[in-house]
């Protein structure tokens, strides 16, 4: 199994990545930063895991034994570490598990001016990890809290001019309680109502965040005050999931429907395209072609949206769980894409955010003993003969982070979309690998 999945390395506390492992893998990308980019410092940024000093600690050592200066922020989201990467032409490691609970962690890696690595460079560091190399004087490790005042003052210079009524954030207990709060503060709105803002280390994403949408839904709901707009981030600021005013969840899909019509009639834009994923729903590949706005989609994966979006050319880029890339941003930042969805809302004058009709999607995912590369040949091409005889689209992908299958299933009829979900999960769990019962 490789050490990286689709976003840096993530796993249990101790028994999948433990504070030897953060050292080796910190030592190996030190050799690795030596060797190519030498004399460039590192950034180190964590969420709010109760395990982001032990592994802070271990990164800092391994990057030291290698004559890498290394720059402490404390708690940043992912997007801030990137963007502050970019800002001092730095390389960066955050520590974090994202979207998943406190049990997890994780380490990504960027290049210098905050690029994640491609395949081939994880490769390259990854063979280094068991690598017998010698240690170089060690290097510096110091704080410098000032970065993350660049950050906030970079977020507040975004949202200049913006027109709201009431906001309602759920910064999942995670990197966005240091930011959220205080930025949308700062734009004066009528009232602000917050959740999930009181990290303890142990209840990041804990029936919070953007995989529970249903906090500021329900929040949003019992306010009952018109234009109110609610916005709930990830573990680590890259994801934002929010809702309307009538408790009406707004995903990936409907940001980049929102977003593509401000392009096209707020800031003039004419033939430009915008990329979604194998996930994105049809409804809204349908309303993109009525606005004569081409798509495309890519495979999931905020850094495969973003390199079809740089090959393509695209203005805009979005993963329906809630990565949203906006041109000539570095990455996907929650704040940045509520930044944006507030201001073309404002200057369309829209009085709703679904603006597609939606073809049915059921989503389900099979638990797993173990994370796995790929499906087994015999299932794909049952998948395959599935496929054939139906009027919908069928996507089923192990996860590339957590120990799952995914399954998706889209199409007009509700009840076959069912039928077909559950006869794939049928063949998962009952021949293709160990699941774990629920």
């Amino acid at each position: 199994m490789a050490l990286f999945g689709t976003d840096g390395i993530r796993g249990k506390i101790g028994s999948e990545l433990s504070a030897n492992l953060s050292f080796d893998v910190s030592r190996a990308f030190g050799f690795y930063l030596r060797r190519n980019l030498p004399g460039l410092p590192v950034l180190l940024g964590k969420d709010t895991r109760f395990s982001g000093d032990m592994i802070e600690s271990a990164i800092s050592a391994g990057l030291s034994s290698q004559g890498v200066d290394v720059i402490s922020l404390g708690v940043i989201t992912t997007p801030g570490l990137q963007y502050l990467c970019s800002y001092r032409e730095c390389a960066g490691v955050m520590i974090t598990a994202s979207h998943n609970l406190a049990a997890d962690n994780g380490i990504k890696l960027f290049s210098k001016g905050g690029l994640k690595l491609s395949p081939d460079e994880e490769a390259c560091v990854e063979s280094f990890v068991n690598s017998d190399f010698a240690e170089e004087p060690p290097a510096r490790i110091y704080e410098d809290k000032k970065f993350t005042d660049i950050y906030l003052n970079y977020l507040k210079e975004r949202s200049r001019g913006i027109i709201i009524r009431g906001i309602v954030l759920d910064c999942a207990n995670g990197s966005t309680t240091q930011y959220a709060p205080e930025l949308f503060n700062f734009l004066h709105p009528d009232f602000l109502y917050t959740a999930g803002c009181y990290p303890d280390g142990y209840n990041i994403n804990l029936n919070c965040g953007s995989t529970h949408p249903e906090v500021i839904c329900d929040l949003s709901r019992g306010l009952n005050k018109p234009s109110t707009i609610g916005f709930a981030f990830d573990g680590d600021g890259d994801r934002v999931i929010a809702c309307d005013d009538k408790g009406n969840v707004v995903d990936g899909d409907d940001f980049l429907a929102v977003l593509s019509l401000w392009l096209k009639v707020v800031m003039g834009k004419r033939n430009f395209s915008v990329v979604g994923t194998v996930m994105t729903n049809r409804g809204l590949e349908e309303f993109l072609k009525r606005e004569n706005i081409t798509f495309y989609r890519s495979n999931v994966g905020d850094k495969n949206v973003y390199n079809m979006m740089k090959e393509k050319g695209a203005l805009l880029g979005a993963e329906t769980s809630g990565h949203v890339i906006i041109n000539n941003e570095l990455c996907g930042d929650g704040m940045i894409a509520a930044i944006y969805l507030l201001r073309s809302v404002h200057e369309l004058g829209l009085k709703k955010l679904s603006l597609f009709k939606r073809h049915h999607q059921i989503m389900k995912s099979i638990k797993l003993e173990s994370r796995i590369p790929s499906l087994s040949h015999e299932l794909v091409e049952k998948i395959e003969e599935l496929k054939k005889n139906f009027d919908g689209r069928i996507v089923v992908r192990p996860s590339g982070t957590e120990p799952l299958v995914r399954v998706m299933v889209e199409c007009k009829n509700l009840e076959e979309a069912n039928l077909i979900c559950e006869d794939i999960c049928n063949m998962i769990e009952n021949k293709e690998f160990k699941t774990v019962s629920s």
